[in-house]
């Protein structure tokens, strides 16, 4: 039977999200008739995985993961010696003696500053040293004015300095502490380790033709490693190796990548490398979301390909209504995460839902890393003084179960990310809510409110239908640019840029109308709306401000935003503008409509998530779907099958291996004789 081996070098745990994902792959790598083997990193524990692991790769993704034993005594002491140093330097700066010297050219400051309860017998010893360290620098001074030769040293000088720095250069290059030199020395260090351990792996599980290694958390640095690897075991090329690889390489949006292809030289050339080395298609590559498989396109040498998300569960029955509601965070606590944004939003809902037994928190607390985010720190500490009977924290890794437990028993899952570092890349613990039917509050312009917009834009585009007995007409109105008609009604394209070539327009509310849905169409991806809504009352003061995100989601061109107006809002001051950018996009077919909804049943604003535009709005979306939790619980459990249908680990394999392989592979075990006992020399299988 044919080999399924799974590389993660970051496994510590056997749990976690890191081992969720292998465990779910292997898995299906087993039910399409291979027989997997995990490996790990040296360090990883536990013992209970139904397969054969192979522990061994000293380093994860990060290099702090497991730092060099050489390496961490210099770490040691440097930190030793320069605490030390500031120690020393504190005690002698509010010394009689510094306090001297730094007063040295006013005495009278000198002893303004003095502490009465000090011993008279450091003052005279402060004084004499200063008074000796002046006069020898007058001497020194007197002795170099005397030399005869002094404007030929001064010319001398200089020059015999650039010497000797240059002489001395190489020695700066190694203990200067510059972090690029450093970082390239660490790559260097990991790439080679990274061969090492890989060929250190397939000497305990040697490979045979049909083989398939996959890599599911890898950066350039592996792949300079495992290309090392490859070029010196050409025996490996009978396997098929397969790449993935999750983290972001440009920042921002589209429009932004251009100006960054200069800095991407590094990782084309390393693309370059595998090229012009004939790796051939036994070598493979692969991201996770299609806006990170067209940054790495972008590259333009070796074709990358999108992955479904594989640690996914099938949607269990919808519970029955209960209260209070269970929101969770789920995952590490850290910054980009929006875990520092979780005690102000707790506090906002504290009255009016966690008191009144509405609602519950799960959080978990446990850190990446042994120190944490020094904002999730501070914001951890802060949430432990908190309630415990409401607000729950659970400050260690969870294990498969206790996370599928955890997550069965959500009402609400809190995804505050942060919009930028997530616009491209995945988030796992959304497609896992998702799968199982969870709503979820997400950050708008991100790749997780991608996921949604395109279905909350189909709902609210189809609320003249299904809430026509609520519907109003919006008067007649003209968007304007800088004083002249832009566009009348808004029903053709509007041409749209930043801030001073925005589109802007004042609209009479009809009577009794409460919401106001905006909708229109965006002309291509990578762009967003912002709309910003005053809300005026009779006499044209502000009630309230909003700003909002219209986003399309992939294909679908049709974005939209949903306005709860405030009460005795008598007009809307609305304006439409690029929201990452001041250049023009087009947005058509702009449409605005008004409701007026029941006192006692407002009409959800979305549906399957809460979108948040800015951290000050995360509160107002967990209330959205607490006051509506049954629209939005059962839309979401409507969704779950299409997601589950397109992201689980079945589906992951038959991208990896191709269909008539995974046949001859079926038929193959078949016939096989029984396979008894694990791969030889693989170590401790636990």
């Amino acid at each position: 039977m044919p080999r399924f081996v799974l590389i993660d070098q970051s496994i510590i745990d056997i749990g976690g999200h890191h081992y969720e994902y292998a465990q779910h792959v292997l898995a299906a790598a087993a039910r399409a008739a291979y027989e997997p083997v995990l490996v790990t990193n040296r360090r990883a524990r536990g013992d209970d995985a139904p397969w054969p692991v192979v522990r061994a790769y000293r380093y994860g993704i990060w290099f702090r993961l497991a730092p060099p034993g050489w390496l961490r005594p210099l770490w040691d002491g440097a930190a030793t010696i320069g605490r030390w140093k500031s120690l020393v330097r504190l005690r002698l700066m509010f010394s009689p003696f510094g306090v001297l010297w730094a007063a040295r050219d006013n005495l009278e400051e000198f002893f303004q500053r003095l502490p009465l309860s000090g011993g008279t017998r450091s003052v005279w010893i402060a004084l004499a040293a200063v008074w000796f360290a002046t006069v020898i620098a007058a001497v020194f001074r007197l002795v170099a004015a005397m030399l005869p030769l002094r404007g030929y040293f001064s010319r001398v000088g200089p020059p015999v300095n650039v010497v000797v720095r240059a002489l001395l250069s190489p020695l700066g290059l190694f203990l200067g502490w510059h972090p690029e030199r450093m970082r390239w020395v660490y790559d260097r260090y990991r790439m080679r380790q990274f061969a090492r351990d890989t060929r250190a792996v397939f000497r305990q599980v040697p490979l045979a033709a049909g083989d398939v290694v996959f890599l599911p958390t890898v950066t350039f640095v592996e792949t300079a490693g495992l290309l090392r690897y490859l070029e010196s075991d050409p025996a490996s090329r009978c396997a098929s190796w397969h790449l993935l690889f999750r983290r972001a390489l440009y920042a921002g949006l589209e429009g932004d990548y251009a100006g960054q292809d200069e800095e991407m030289r590094v990782h084309r050339h390393a693309l370059l490398e595998c090229r012009r080395r004939a790796l051939g298609d036994h070598v493979r590559f692969y991201t996770d979301t299609d806006r990170l498989t067209d940054q790495y396109n972008r590259l333009g040498l070796v074709a990358y390909h999108t992955l479904p998300i594989p640690h996914t569960q099938p949607a269990p029955p919808s519970p029955p209504a209960r209260m209070p509601l269970t929101a969770v965070y789920l995952g590490d606590a850290r910054k980009e995460k929006g875990f520092h944004h979780l005690p102000r939003v707790i506090r906002d809902l504290w009255r009016d839902y966690v008191e009144r037994d509405r609602l519950r928190f799960r959080l978990q607390v446990n850190y990446n890393t042994a120190d944490g985010d020094p904002e999730a720190v501070v914001a951890r500490a802060d949430l432990s003084s908190l309630d415990p009977r409401f607000v729950e924290m659970i400050d260690r890794p969870l294990s498969s179960q206790e996370y599928r437990e955890l997550l069965a028993g959500a009402d609400i899952a809190l995804l505050p990310y942060d919009r930028f570092a997530y616009y491209s890349r995945s988030s796992g613990v959304l497609v896992e809510a998702m799968a199982t039917g969870v709503p979820v509050v997400v950050p708008a312009a991100s790749w997780l409110s991608a996921q949604v917009a395109g279905e909350i834009t189909r709902y609210r585009r189809a609320l003249p239908e299904t809430r026509a007995t609520y519907y109003r007409r919006a008067p007649v109105f003209s968007w304007r640019r800088s004083g002249n008609v832009a566009q009348v009604r808004g029903h053709l394209q509007l041409r749209i840029g930043g801030e001073a070539t925005k589109v802007y327009t004042s609209i009479i509310v009809p009577i009794d109308a409460t919401l106001m849905v905006v909708t229109g169409t965006l002309d291509q991806n990578g762009t967003y709306a912002q709309l910003y809504v005053d809300h005026l009352d009779a006499h044209g003061e502000s009630l309230h401000r909003q700003v909002l995100m219209m986003e399309r989601s992939g294909d679908d061109p049709m974005a939209s935003a949903a306005v709860r107006l405030r009460a005795g809002t008598h007009s809307v001051w609305v304006s439409l503008r690029n929201a990452f950018g001041d250049a023009m996009i087009a947005f058509s077919g702009v449409r605005v409509d008004f409701y007026a909804e029941p006192p006692d049943a407002p009409i959800p604003l979305g549906v399957i998530a809460a979108v948040c535009h800015n951290a000050e709005e995360i509160s107002g979306a967990v209330r959205e779907l607490v006051d509506h939790h049954a629209h939005y619980r059962e839309t979401s459990h409507a969704f779950a099958g299409h997601v589950y249908a397109t992201h689980n680990a079945d589906a992951l394999i038959a991208d990896l291996v191709p269909s008539w392989e995974r046949l001859l592979r079926r038929s193959e075990s078949t016939i096989a004789a029984p396979v008894t006992g694990t791969a030889t020399g693989h170590g401790d299988p636990r």
